[in-house]
């Protein structure tokens, strides 16, 4: 039964990228109506079953190209406005991370990143709260710390909200519930990191293994099932599946 469930997994991994291909070359196709469809069918079908199976690299993938095709001046819009934005938080970003690591023991200063949200998830963002541009928003971005296990991840969350004020209704627990695809993280947004305007600044904390979960889904975790549950299985099928989601999205990161 497994076997069948990790060919199906296989059997979706490349329908998906098939899909990701067609929205690569979308704009050679001749049918305006039907490029149209394709996008929709992308957006609203392929998009939200990725992210149920916790595939977000392949989401994200799909998002993007079928939102440059359905809205290509807000795509357009969007982008350009992230990368004056980006340039323009690099300095607070270094802030924060540095006040991070001097909270933090030596073993976690290179487990901390950050990672910028996609222009549909950004769009959407917009929609909602009826904004005219990015720069009125404060969670474009996200800091993410990497522990080694779970209880490093309250520990370190508790050294957070020590130094730095939490925002109320903020805090989310996805390690105590965890969401429907099997995603595992601590949420918090907090003030005082850095910035004269006292911006707040989301930050994830998870283990490892976690995050190797939220950029895989399930895909990893069926192959690691059927390969075997050791380091050596661990490294090799996760240079495959990172190999594979860097080839699907090679076009997507250098029109960003």
């Amino acid at each position: 039964m497994l076997l069948v469930v990790a060919e199906d997994i296989r059997t979706l991994l490349v329908k998906i990228a098939e899909r990701i291909h067609n929205l690569r070359t979308i704009q050679y196709h001749n049918d305006t109506e039907k490029a149209k469809n394709i996008a929709e069918e992308s957006l609203f079908i392929y998009a939200p079953i990725a992210a149920r199976l916790g595939l977000y690299a392949f989401k994200d993938a799909l998002e993007t190209l079928s939102f440059r095709t359905l809205d290509l001046d807000a795509y357009l819009k969007i982008t350009g406005e992230l990368a004056h934005y980006t340039l323009e938080q690099e300095e607070f970003l270094t802030q924060s991370i540095q006040k991070l690591k001097n909270l933090l023991p030596a073993e976690y200063h290179d487990k901390i990143s950050y990672r910028i949200k996609k222009p549909y998830s950004i769009y959407r963002k917009m929609q909602e709260r009826h904004s005219e541009s990015i720069f009125d928003m404060y969670d474009i971005f996200a800091i993410r710390i990497l522990t080694k296990d779970v209880t490093e991840c309250y520990t370190i969350l508790g050294h957070i909200h020590g130094a730095f004020s939490p925002v109320p209704g903020r805090i989310k627990d996805f390690i105590a519930v965890p969401k429907l695809n099997g995603y595992k993280s601590l949420h918090t947004t907090v003030l005082g990191l850095a910035g004269k305007k006292n911006q707040p600044v989301e930050i994830q904390i998870r283990t490892e293994e976690m995050d190797n979960h939220a950029e895989h889904g399930v895909a990893a975790h069926v192959l690691y099932k059927q390969f075997g549950d050791n380091t050596h299985t661990k490294q090799a099928l996760q240079e495959v599946l990172s190999t594979l989601a860097d080839g699907l999205l090679e076009t997507q990161s250098s029109s960003l």
